[in-house]
């Protein structure tokens, strides 16, 4: 679609483009999940849907064979990623003209913060959540708060939007470690702090009455989903905006996820030993982006020599 957008003149709308995109997504999957629902027959717990892929692969076939197939899928992804151009003609400078406060320190994690306030696509994200949660709202069926699930795609893009002020910190006392930290940190506070109008009207519209736990829990997946964000833009990084990068990353994520859920449904561990598995694999999520981070360091300064 960038190319399309370019040609009419209407490059500057490619994230809101992109977004949309992702809502229709969303909206088709979320309407074919409660049609299959309905014809669920709780009588003898047949269901049949597309989504058991990987699980009818698995009772038919075997798990070799599910195995073979899923790395198959994963190999034909990446070979889509490696011919997916990267030079779309883009503008770089799509921020809004806010005036820096005079008494802030210029350090990695503030400039960051500004990065991600200032940048216009992320403040279109930002937007269409704040509408969603207005109709999850109105309609009554969702808690406000999923809407901001919507603004951490923009981790899909957090490491390109940044890669300027990364770039003038290789020279000196550069951290892996300390970049990761203060590019979730600085997703996670941009979200806690655009989520208090969604929080301030839901307690106004409810009469004061929230409910604390699914609250707790939404700011823990928001985490979670961040983390997982951050971790595609590393490894398929959008060059000068190419939204397709990252788009194939996150169907990767999806079919790995899918495939780990498989394991853990044939394993039949306890909710204990779940809640481990996923937080060693989260360690690891996390110890792979860090190491992106160190690895493309060592790329720039390599191609810089």
């Amino acid at each position: 679609h960038i190319y399309v957008l370019n040609l009419i003149k209407l490059e500057k709308v490619s994230a809101l483009v992109s977004i949309l995109g992702f809502i229709v997504m969303l909206a088709i999957l979320y309407l074919d999940i409660m049609q299959s629902i309905n014809i669920i027959n709780y009588k003898t717990g047949e269901f049949n849907h597309w989504s058991q892929f990987y699980i009818e692969l698995y009772s038919n076939y075997g798990f070799i064979v599910t195995s073979l197939i899923f790395v198959i899928i994963i190999f034909v992804l990446l070979m889509i990623i490696l011919y997916i151009p990267n030079n779309f003609g883009s503008e770089d400078n799509l921020y809004l003209k806010i005036k820096k406060p005079t008494k802030l320190r210029l350090t990695m994690f503030n400039l960051y913060i500004l990065q991600i306030s200032r940048r216009v696509e992320n403040i279109t994200t930002l937007i269409i959540a704040y509408f969603l949660s207005i109709s999850l709202l109105i309609l009554d069926i969702l808690n406000p708060l999923y809407a901001m699930f919507l603004v951490t795609t923009s981790g899909l893009y957090i490491y390109t939007q940044t890669d300027s002020i990364r770039i003038n910190y290789y020279r000196f006392n550069y951290s892996a470690i300390k970049d990761y930290i203060n590019l979730i940190i600085s997703q996670y506070l941009y979200i806690l702090i655009t989520s208090l109008p969604i929080l301030i009207l839901g307690l106004i519209i409810n009469k004061g009455n929230v409910n604390l736990y699914d609250t707790l829990i939404i700011f823990g997946q928001l985490l979670l989903i961040i983390i997982l964000s951050t971790l595609i833009g590393i490894l398929f990084p959008a060059k000068k905006d190419n939204p397709f990068s990252p788009f194939i990353g996150f169907l990767i994520i999806v079919i790995i996820s899918g495939f780990i859920s498989l394991i853990l449904q044939f394993l039949n561990f306890s909710k204990l030993y779940n809640s481990i598995l996923m937080m060693i694999l989260y360690i690891f999520v996390i110890y792979i982006s860090c190491l992106g981070l160190k690895t493309l360091k060592e790329e720039f300064l390599h191609e810089d020599s």
